[in-house]
Formats: structure tokens, C-alpha cells, sequence
């Protein structure tokens, strides 16, 4: 498939996406409370589900997320250190030095947390929990810098644009994630299952009423007022930017592979949504709304930085062309 039939697929794709977005939740805006009812795997009382694909997804459904930004930060980090001018280049690399290791940092550190309030976590002690979070952490942030270093300088240059795009979606989609949740504080389902609470519709905004403020008291956690949208489906959204992959590498531009980077981040978000009303986490609406927090965006990104050429590779903005 040439350049040109992939920008044109990716206009198609937005439009579907915001044809089947609108029908996911005028359906929700009616069913929401019914189809979780119906999938969310919850004992009376239980607030976490026990069951193992919603437990894994719940632990690691947010992972891509860090290891995205690692990359894009690992490929900015290169891009300064072979074209940036010195000031630049001490600025950009330590910048980005430190963001990767914040970045393989949240992963064990995030896994270990949904462990614990599993109940289930091995790690024992502040010593052995800092080694995991060390060791781990290392060896990701390790595993992606070599891994963008050997890709070679020229492909280094064109994974720029990638970077781009991944913390553009990123950045907007989390912020907009985030503070929906902080403004809509809609009661997860799960919380209903447990302390009771008010169900809403998605298009109610609730602010923070007497009744809320109660139910908070009682979970102990605001957790409990955080389901819209879903956090870990906008999170795993962001294997959407991989669509810029066959724009950004020549050996996967052809058909026989450009597929696979618009069909699998398809499959692992809505893999995730599903796990998320299952875990009784979030309602159809919620992941509906969080798949296309990071979706939307990611087509867009890619439209405009591969159609209109609005960014160009970090040499250029240096004036540097070796």
C-alpha cells in the first residue's frame, strides 16, 4: 500500500470512528447500567472481580502507555544527541534522560500497585521492592534506548515525526482523561456492587453532591467516583500512533505489514475496553469514551504530520543535514 492510499485510509478510518463512536454511546446514553448488569463478572460485595483476564488487563491494560513514551523520548533523545547543536543537545538529551527513567519507572511501580490491592503481590519489604523497581525499570529503559540506537541514524531521523505523535496523544488524550474524571465523578460500577451510590448517565457532569462525598467517606478512596472515562483504555489507546509506523519505516510500508499496525492496536484497545466492564471497573460508555480519547487523536496526529508535513525531522529545525 503506497503513501498515498494510507493517508486516505486513515481520513476513512477517522470518519468510521466517529460514525461508530456516536452509535456506542447514543446505545450507551439507554443501556449502559443493562450491559454491565450483564458482562461485570462481581460477587455480591466484591469490589474487585476475581476473574483472571479482567484481573490482567487491570495490571497491565496502562503498560503501553510508558513504554510508548520511553520510545518517543528514546528516539528524541538520539535525534538531539547526532543532529541537535551542543546547547540543544545537553538540554534535550538530559531532559530526555530523565523522562524515560520516570517512564520505566511507573511500570513496575504500577504493576506492583494493582498487585497489592490484589492482595497478591510477592514482593516483600521497601529493600526488595526499590531492586525490583531498579532492576526492572533499568532493564526497559536499557532494552528501548539500544533498540532506537540500533535502528541506524537515518531511520533515527525519520522516527522523529513518530515521537511526536505519541506525545502529542498522549499529553492530550491523559489530560483530557483526567480532567473529564475530576469534573464528571460518575460511580464506578463496581463501587454501586459494594457501597451502593447513584448510577448517572455519561452526558450527566455531577460535580461533587452531599451523596458523593458520602459514598467517598464510606469506600475510603475517591476511586470509587472515577468512571468516566476509562483511564486504562484511553492509556492502552495509544498503540493507536503506531499507525504512523509504515509512514515512518520503508521496510513496513508495504501491504504485507502496514496492516498489522492499524488491525492489532484495534485489537488490544477494544481487548481492554471489554476486560474493563467485565472487572465492573467502567460502563460502555466510559470505554467507549476513553477508546476515543486516544483513537481520534492519533488519526488526526498522523493526517496532519504525514499529510500537510507539519513537523519535520529534528535535523531540519537544526539545519543540519549529515
Amino acid at each position: 500500500m503506497d503513501k498515498n492510499k494510507k493517508k486516505i485510509s486513515v481520513i476513512i478510518y477517522f470518519f468510521i470512528a466517529l460514525a461508530a463512536f456516536a452509535a456506542l454511546m447514543t446505545a450507551a446514553a439507554f443501556f449502559d447500567y443493562d450491559i454491565s448488569v450483564l458482562l461485570a463478572d462481581l460477587k455480591e460485595g466484591e469490589y474487585y472481580s476475581s476473574n483472571g483476564f479482567a484481573r490482567f488487563f487491570e495490571v497491565f491494560g496502562e503498560i503501553p502507555l510508558y513504554i510508548f513514551l520511553c520510545y518517543a523520548f528514546a528516539v528524541v533523545f538520539w535525534n538531539a544527541f547526532y543532529f541537535g547543536k551542543p546547547v540543544v543537545r545537553y538540554t534535550v538529551c538530559a531532559v530526555c534522560i530523565a523522562a524515560v527513567a520516570l517512564c520505566c519507572y511507573a511500570v513496575p511501580a504500577r504493576i506492583h500497585g494493582y498487585m497489592v490491592r490484589f492482595g497478591s503481590s510477592v514482593i516483600e519489604g521497601k529493600l526488595a521492592l526499590a531492586a525490583f523497581e531498579v532492576i526492572t525499570g533499568m532493564f526497559i529503559g536499557m532494552s528501548v534506548m539500544v533498540g532506537v540506537m540500533f535502528t541506524g541514524k537515518e531511520n533515527i531521523r525519520t522516527q522523529f515525526s513518530v515521537a511526536v505523535i505519541i506525545l502529542f496523544v498522549a499529553a492530550f488524550s491523559q489530560a483530557a482523561a483526567q480532567g473529564i474524571k475530576v469534573v464528571n465523578k460518575r460511580v464506578r460500577f463496581r463501587a454501586i456492587n459494594v457501597y451502593g451510590g447513584e448510577f448517572t448517565p455519561w452526558y450527566r457532569f455531577n460535580g461533587y453532591p452531599e451523596s458523593f462525598r458520602a459514598l467517598v467517606e464510606v469506600a475510603g478512596t475517591k476511586d470509587a467516583i472515577k468512571s468516566f472515562p476509562s483511564g486504562h483504555t484511553t492509556a492502552a489507546g495509544i498503540v493507536f500512533a503506531a499507525f504512523a509506523f509504515p509512514f515512518a519505516f520503508r521496510n513496513l510500508s508495504s501491504k504485507r505489514y502496514s496492516w498489522m499496525f492499524f488491525a492489532l492496536p484495534f485489537l488490544y484497545a477494544i481487548t481492554v475496553a471489554v476486560a474493563r466492564i467485565i472487572m465492573g471497573a467502567h460502563y460502555l460508555s466510559d470505554v467507549t469514551f476513553g477508546f476515543c480519547l486516544a483513537l481520534l487523536p492519533s488519526l488526526f496526529a498522523v493526517w496532519l504530520v504525514y499529510e500537510k508535513n507539519a513537523v519535520k525531522p529534528l535535523s531540519v529545525y537544526c539545519g543540519i543535514n549529515r
